[in-house]
């Protein structure tokens, strides 16, 4: 056997007995061999390091992730609230007639709705009011006050500010402005879409309270200082359902 070649022996087939069999191999080879698995065994490791989702970890510093911080809750603030009932009382520029039948339907409750929204880019909440009848809730006038600053001249007027502030109302200390008024009943005011919405019922002979013929939509939009139409829209109701329509009262059974 030459200095080069190697002895290794092989394993027995299993049931052999007997001397273990021996083959050469060439010394060269072995190395060769060993070599290669050294290879391999560090390109897999090296693989493992820098494959991601093998399982092997890369050392280095940590990445720190901070979580979104939430926005904070938009506050809603209550608007400062106004004796509606008051303001009507103290202007001197409603009609007489409505005065007269703003009366308490129960106790102090008077037939008053109130909405507080934005309509004139006022600093603070414009005021609707609503005018209604015990009865039925029958809308009698509508009004929108805004409120005024005493620093602040009267809108479309220069010049005209100061402590009292001619043509406003004082309630609570503040002072308020008529800016919209509607007196024609029936009438009911809203404030939708930052817009003021003016409904109005419409009656035909015969009409119940309950059920008008029709009904108007007017919408006014702020603008220099007052309000102005940017819509109207007219709505037909059927009468074919829910009785509309008074039934005349039949007529007494003549007597035999």
């Amino acid at each position: 056997m030459t200095p080069t070649e190697r002895t290794r022996e092989l394993p027995e087939p299993p049931g052999t007995t007997g001397p273990a069999r021996t083959r050469t191999v060439p010394a060269g080879l072995l190395r060769i061999g060993t070599a290669a698995a050294g290879a391999a065994a560090a390109a897999l490791f090296l693989a493992g390091c820098s494959a991601p989702g093998t399982g092997i970890r890369a050392e280095g510093p940590a990445r720190t992730e901070s979580a979104p911080t939430p926005s904070p809750a938009p506050s809603s603030a209550t608007p400062r609230r106004v004796d509606p009932v008051e303001i009507i009382k103290n202007d001197p520029k409603i009609a007489p007639e409505i005065r007269k039948r703003l009366e308490p339907c129960a106790a102090d409750e008077y037939p008053v709705d109130v909405s507080y929204g934005t309509l004139t880019g006022n600093d603070v909440p414009d005021v609707v009011i609503n005018v209604l009848t015990c009865q039925d809730s029958f809308g009698i006038a509508a009004y929108v006050y805004r409120e005024q600053d005493p620093e602040t001249p009267r809108p479309g007027q220069e010049g005209d500010s100061g402590d009292e502030l001619p043509g406003t109302v004082g309630v609570d200390g503040r002072r308020y402005r008529k800016v919209f008024a509607d007196e024609i009943s029936p009438v009911y005011a809203e404030i939708v879409g930052g817009e003021l919405e003016v409904k109005k019922q419409i009656y035909a002979s015969g009409d119940k309270v309950c059920c008008p013929s029709g009904e108007e939509v007017v919408t006014y939009r702020w603008r220099e200082g007052a309000f102005s139409e940017r819509d109207r829209i007219y709505n037909d109701y059927s009468k074919s359902a829910g009785g509309g329509h008074e039934e005349p009262s039949p007529s007494p059974r003549p007597e035999d």
